[in-house]
Protein backbone atom coordinates (compact mmCIF):
# COMPACT_ATOMS: atom_id res chain seq x y z
CA UNK A 1 0.00 0.00 0.00
CA UNK A 2 1.46 3.28 -0.77
CA UNK A 3 0.92 5.89 1.53
CA UNK A 4 -0.91 8.80 1.06
CA UNK A 5 -1.94 12.49 2.60
CA UNK A 6 -4.86 13.95 1.91
CA UNK A 7 -5.64 17.72 3.21
CA UNK A 8 -8.53 18.29 5.53
CA UNK A 9 -9.09 21.73 6.33
CA UNK A 10 -6.43 24.40 7.19
CA UNK A 11 -3.56 22.24 7.48
CA UNK A 12 -4.88 19.51 8.48
CA UNK A 13 -3.41 16.01 6.74
CA UNK A 14 -4.66 12.78 6.74
CA UNK A 15 -1.80 10.00 6.35
CA UNK A 16 -2.34 6.86 5.44
CA UNK A 17 -0.32 3.81 5.28
CA UNK A 18 -0.20 -0.34 6.21
CA UNK A 19 2.62 0.69 8.72
CA UNK A 20 3.25 -2.92 10.58
CA UNK A 21 4.40 -1.05 13.60
CA UNK A 22 2.19 -0.79 16.86
CA UNK A 23 2.43 2.10 19.86
CA UNK A 24 0.73 -0.23 22.43
CA UNK A 25 1.66 -3.86 23.55
CA UNK A 26 -2.23 -4.61 23.49
CA UNK A 27 -2.24 -4.63 19.73
CA UNK A 28 -0.32 -6.90 19.50
CA UNK A 29 -0.88 -10.87 19.90
CA UNK A 30 1.79 -13.75 19.50
CA UNK A 31 5.82 -12.86 19.74
CA UNK A 32 7.25 -11.44 22.91
CA UNK A 33 6.73 -7.81 23.61
CA UNK A 34 10.42 -7.26 24.07
CA UNK A 35 10.99 -7.54 20.47
CA UNK A 36 8.55 -4.67 20.18
CA UNK A 37 9.63 -2.38 22.88
CA UNK A 38 12.27 -0.38 21.15
CA UNK A 39 9.89 -0.24 17.49
CA UNK A 40 7.17 0.86 19.67
CA UNK A 41 9.13 3.53 21.34
CA UNK A 42 11.01 4.96 18.25
CA UNK A 43 7.16 4.98 16.52
CA UNK A 44 5.45 6.97 19.27
CA UNK A 45 8.43 8.99 19.33
CA UNK A 46 8.49 9.76 15.48
CA UNK A 47 4.32 10.32 16.08
CA UNK A 48 4.88 12.43 18.85
CA UNK A 49 7.48 14.68 16.51
CA UNK A 50 5.49 15.20 13.50
CA UNK A 51 2.18 16.90 15.67
CA UNK A 52 0.12 13.60 14.66
CA UNK A 53 -2.98 12.29 16.23
CA UNK A 54 -4.28 8.90 15.66
CA UNK A 55 -7.55 8.29 14.53
CA UNK A 56 -10.40 6.37 16.33
CA UNK A 57 -10.72 2.14 14.66
CA UNK A 58 -13.79 0.39 14.19
CA UNK A 59 -14.51 -3.27 13.59
CA UNK A 60 -12.21 -6.49 15.23
CA UNK A 61 -9.03 -5.58 17.13
CA UNK A 62 -7.12 -7.83 14.89
CA UNK A 63 -7.36 -8.58 11.28
CA UNK A 64 -4.71 -11.57 11.02
CA UNK A 65 -4.05 -14.20 13.55
CA UNK A 66 -1.52 -17.19 12.83
CA UNK A 67 -2.04 -16.63 9.04
CA UNK A 68 -5.51 -17.26 8.93
CA UNK A 69 -8.13 -14.91 7.88
CA UNK A 70 -10.68 -13.81 10.51
CA UNK A 71 -13.83 -12.94 7.94
CA UNK A 72 -14.00 -15.94 5.47
CA UNK A 73 -15.00 -13.41 2.42
CA UNK A 74 -11.52 -11.61 2.55
CA UNK A 75 -10.05 -14.99 1.46
CA UNK A 76 -11.33 -13.72 -2.15
CA UNK A 77 -9.81 -10.40 -1.81
CA UNK A 78 -6.95 -10.98 0.15
CA UNK A 79 -5.72 -14.88 -0.72
CA UNK A 80 -3.05 -16.51 1.75
CA UNK A 81 0.23 -17.91 -0.08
Amino acid sequence: MECSTETQGEGWKCIGRDLNCIRLAKERRGRSMSYHASKMNIFNSSIVEMDLEESPSYGRRFTWMNVEVVEDGWKLTNPIG
